[in-house]
């Protein structure tokens, strides 16, 4: 569950769930207050399959699950150094700060992700990767209507390891919302034009031991050099128990 804290007046808290269980996945985001109200995008339902059909839910299923493998993968390289497929040596990266180890993979997608290891503490100083830069939809305010996606950016949408696609609600007085046709032809136009690939790279900080282990408790994603999402994890639990219930979708 991931929790962002709001840094200033009617700023929203965005709390997203991201639940995977072997060939099941569900997630959910919640808009807690803020200028936008009480949002909630549920990412479960029917939807477009290729060519514009119509995806069952179990094709759905499937599309989260690949999705959320690939996210796990990144975030057990940088937290553990292990993606679950073999690392091949890469080279050596220089900066005035020093030299890195870099390691290699395959991702499921079939791109690399790539691994670097400081040379003096040997932790990890970042992961890499390939992804699809983020599109948002919005649903009224600047930019109603038919035409290109919205801003890339909004909370809960950025392509770092929670990536995707989404789409925000319009704040009180503004535009009329789009109707579902004209939200429907949005839609199908950014299906068309397929946004292109950005590289990502996650920036592992601020390492504290947890149980022994030295764990980053700060993770600060960029695309394309650019800011783009930042982390401050406040606790982690190693080893910890786990009932069964806490997978069920509630």
């Amino acid at each position: 569950v991931f929790s962002p804290r709001p840094t200033s007046i009617n700023v929203p808290t965005i709390e997203r769930t991201m639940v995977l269980s072997g060939a099941k996945a569900w997630e959910d985001t919640q808009n807690r207050g803020g200028m936008g109200g009480g949002m909630r995008i549920v990412m479960a339902g029917p939807g477009q399959g290729p060519g514009g059909g119509t995806m069952t839910e179990e094709q759905l299923n499937e599309a989260r699950v690949r999705r959320m493998r690939v996210q796990m993968q990144r975030l057990t390289a940088a937290l553990l150094a292990d993606a679950g497929t073999p690392w091949v040596d890469a080279g050596v990266a220089e900066s005035p700060e020093g030299k890195a180890d870099i390691l290699e993979t395959k991702e499921e997608t079939g791109r690399t992700l790539r691994l670097f290891i400081d040379q003096n503490t040997k932790l990890p100083l970042m992961v890499q990767y390939q992804d699809p830069k983020p599109m948002v939809m919005i649903n009224g305010g600047p930019g109603r209507g038919p035409g290109g996606p919205g801003p890339v950016g909004a909370p809960g949408t950025g392509g770092g390891p929670g990536g995707g696609s989404g789409m925000r609600g319009a704040g009180p007085g503004g535009p009329p919302q789009m109707t579902p046709e004209e939200m429907q032809k949005r839609a199908e136009e950014m299906r068309r034009n397929p946004p292109p690939l950005g590289t990502y790279a996650m920036h592992l900080s601020d390492f504290k031991k947890v149980d022994g282990i030295l764990l980053p408790h700060k993770i600060e994603t960029s695309l394309d050099g650019e800011p783009n999402e930042e982390w401050t994890i406040e606790k982690y639990k190693v080893n910890g128990s786990v009932k069964a219930d806490l997978w069920e979708k509630k």
